[in-house]
């Protein structure tokens, strides 16, 4: 009689683990789902930012209230997160007669891990090879 009740126990045991691990591998399908799925529809987005380069200089330089103006925009996957890359950046005084900072080259990225470690939305801007006038 005790070793059924032995035996009916482990079954028991057993089948509770096969369920805890059945859902464990569920939330990991749907969360490594879910991330592709990000990382391709803002892959998809990134190829279409160059379109954007006049209507991104024109907001930009509508929230900083700066001329703002920049040769060519692109973007990329870097590390952990999105990265705009321009070149041939100027910021001048809203009326366009001083020039404050140019730079040959430069990133505006935002960094996920980060974000998460944190739990503050930083965005580094870097600017490669700045000259100034």
């Amino acid at each position: 009689m005790k070793l059924r009740a032995r035996i009916n126990d482990l079954i028991q045991r057993f089948k509770r683990t096969h369920r805890i691990a059945r859902r464990i591998s569920l939330t990991v399908t749907i969360s490594m789902v879910t991330i592709t799925i990000v990382t391709f529809a803002f892959s998809m987005m990134m190829t279409r930012v160059p379109e954007y380069r006049l209507q991104m200089q024109a907001w930009i330089s509508e929230r900083a209230k700066l001329d703002v103006q920049f040769a060519e925009l692109s973007a990329r996957w870097y590390r952990f997160g999105p990265q705009l890359e321009f070149t041939d950046a100027v910021i001048r005084t809203r009326d366009g007669k001083r020039i404050l900072a140019m730079a040959k080259s430069g990133s505006l990225g935002f960094d996920l891990w980060t974000a998460i470690r944190t739990t503050r939305l930083t965005t580094p801007l870097n600017c490669h090879r700045p000259f100034g006038k």
